[in-house]
This record gives C-alpha cells, sequence and structure tokens, in this order.
C-alpha cells in the first residue's frame, strides 16, 4: 500500500505530464487538415506530395517510405506523371492502397487516343480497380481548346476529375477563366 507521500508525488508527477500525455501515449502522428473537394463528399488533405526525385529515379524503397510516411499523417494526395505514375500506381496495388491515395496523373499528351492509352497504362498498373482519381495537364494554354478530351475521359469513366497545374502567378488569370466556365474540376497553384 503506498503512502500518503508516495501518492502525491506520483500525483503531482502525472499531474506535470498531463498536457503531454496523450503524444506520449499515443505513437500516431498529428493528422493533416483536410478541406472538401467543392461538388463532392469527399475531402482531401491540404499537403500533399508532388513527384519526388525518388519518384522519377524509380525508387521503389524510399517510395515506400514516404508513402508511408504520407499515410502516417493522414496524408493522401500524390501528384506525378510518366514513369512515376506507373510506380506510383504499382507501390498502390503492391501496397492495397487504391482507397487510401487520391493520384493526380499528369497527362502530357493531347492526343486523345494517346491520352486514353495513357491513363488506361496507369489504371492498369494500380490494378484495374475503378477510374484514375485525378487527370491533370499542365499545357493550360492549350487546355481550353482541348478540354472536351479531357472531360470524354471521365465520361467513360477512365477518372473521376481532370484539372491543370501550373506553378506561376502569370497562370492564375486563366485558371480562374477555366474555373468560371466550369471545365476544370481541379487546379494546382504555387
Amino acid at each position: 500500500m503506498k503512502t500518503r507521500r508516495e501518492f502525491i508525488k506520483s500525483a503531482g508527477g502525472a499531474a506535470l505530464l498531463a498536457p503531454w500525455a496523450g503524444q506520449l501515449l499515443s505513437s500516431a502522428q498529428p493528422r493533416l487538415p483536410m478541406r472538401p473537394i467543392p461538388g463532392s463528399d469527399e475531402f482531401l488533405p491540404i499537403v500533399g506530395y508532388g513527384n519526388s526525385q525518388a519518384f522519377r529515379s524509380g525508387d521503389l524503397e524510399l517510395s515506400r517510405q514516404l508513402i508511408d510516411i504520407l499515410l502516417d499523417r493522414g496524408g493522401s494526395y500524390i501528384d506525378a506523371g510518366g514513369s512515376s505514375a506507373l510506380l506510383l500506381a504499382g507501390i498502390m496495388r503492391e501496397m492495397n492502397a487504391h482507397d487510401d491515395l487520391f493520384l493526380g496523373t499528369y497527362i502530357n499528351s493531347l492526343d486523345e487516343e494517346t491520352m486514353r492509352r495513357e491513363s488506361k497504362q496507369v489504371m492498369e498498373e494500380q490494378g484495374g480497380n475503378g477510374p484514375l482519381d485525378l487527370i491533370l495537364s499542365a499545357k493550360l494554354e492549350e487546355f481550353g481548346a482541348n478540354a472536351d478530351k479531357f472531360r470524354r475521359l471521365k465520361d467513360e469513366g477512365l477518372t473521376r476529375y481532370v484539372g491543370v497545374a501550373r506553378h506561376r502567378a502569370s497562370y492564375h488569370q486563366e485558371m480562374m477563366n477555366l474555373m468560371e466556365a466550369g471545365v476544370v474540376d481541379f487546379v494546382q497553384v504555387n
């Protein structure tokens, strides 16, 4: 049986640690804040990964570690194109993380058959279980004239969303025009 003195010492120590008790007892990392995807009932974390050098170089082990860190923090969004998108799609399939990750896939071509082929190739690498989350174009200057091609990919069930991505403020007005015209679901900006 504890003495009164021992009890007071342990209670005082517990009181001092109380503000940090949650952090000390929990091994989970802080979760990223989320925002709704407008016009849907889905939410995405406000931070994601861009096309990491690990993805571009084909470093599977580091890519898996990066994805584990992202998922551990409540993240899900990754954007990539070309061989990086295929690498990520394969890891998604391997980790059975199709429902946990939200992949933005850059399509570089504006030739509709090539766009369709690239989309199907990434879908197959993911395991063929559903459409791509997001198809992105970095060709903002040409997107408006080709928006119908991207919309057809969505209508055909190859993607759930279409969008544009540019990193300079000089592109913001054109992005606003595309949003106001209702031709994009997503914009990715600096």
